[in-house]
């Protein structure tokens, strides 16, 4: 199994992310522009739940690749769904007050995540989940206090589509 090293945290203060979940998103952007970050947002995706609230935090990446049946898909234990989940590592991995932000390839066919990885980051104090692909279980992750951020609801399960890249890039 492919161990994700915890990474090192930037220090940012919480009177600076206090500032950050006040500051509105057109100055947000208009500021990093002049700092020299053209796009430093994703397009088109939406909040599950809008009630959910700002937030601000570091941000914690988890790449997806193209799926692979080799490594995605034991056909006689479906539940086996791979020997390095590296997407549940990174769950167990991220600290409280991280933002975990899945690159997706823009891919919406598959999940990026579901209500069972939202609850258990909640439950660790994270402050956000934002792809741009989907998520499933739309419908409860809607309801919880936990901001989630997607372009797409969709009911197929990651593997399918996705693959959580290993560090040593298998």
């Amino acid at each position: 199994m492919t161990q994700i090293s915890k990474p090192d945290l930037v220090d940012i203060s919480e009177e600076t992310l206090g500032k950050l979940r006040k500051c509105g998103q057109g100055t947000l952007t208009t500021q990093l522009f002049k700092r020299g970050y053209r796009q430093q947002f994703l397009v088109g995706i939406t909040p599950l739940n809008k009630k959910a609230g700002a937030f601000a935090g570091e941000a914690f990446t988890l790449r997806f690749i193209p799926s692979r049946e080799d490594k995605d898909w034991d056909l006689g234990d479906l539940k086996k769904r791979g020997d390095d989940n590296v997407q549940w590592e990174a769950v167990e991995t991220i600290q409280a007050g991280q933002v975990l932000v899945i690159d997706s390839r823009n891919d919406p066919r598959a999940a990026s995540a579901g209500n069972m990885l939202m609850t258990r980051m909640l439950r660790k104090g994270v402050a956000a989940a934002i792809t741009d692909g989907a998520f499933r279980d739309g419908t409860e992750i809607s309801g919880m206090p936990f901001p989630a951020y997607c372009r797409a609801n969709t009911a197929s399960t990651r593997p399918a589509y996705h693959r959580a890249r290993t560090q040593d890039r298998r």
